[in-house]
């Protein structure tokens, strides 16, 4: 093989044909309360804090064990 890439142009169109304007919906409202929001957030948070405790008591047993070996 002579080591030559094969390169393609593809155009793609924007626009469907036909259509003059993208279908779109405006809203007027919000999409949650921010009671509903502040409830994600904590319950992410909660989420997040107890899975990085597992994961890190997870590799403080493994490099522990390591350890203890040498």
């Amino acid at each position: 093989m002579s080591g030559v890439i094969d390169q393609s142009v593809v155009k793609a169109a924007c626009e469907a044909p036909g259509e003059d304007e993208p279908r779109v919906e405006v809203l007027s409202e919000s999409l949650c309360s921010a009671s509903e929001l502040r409830q994600a957030v904590v319950a992410g948070a909660i989420t997040t804090g107890v899975f990085c405790t597992i994961v890190g008591v997870g590799i403080g047993y493994v490099l522990g064990l390591r350890r203890g070996r040498e």
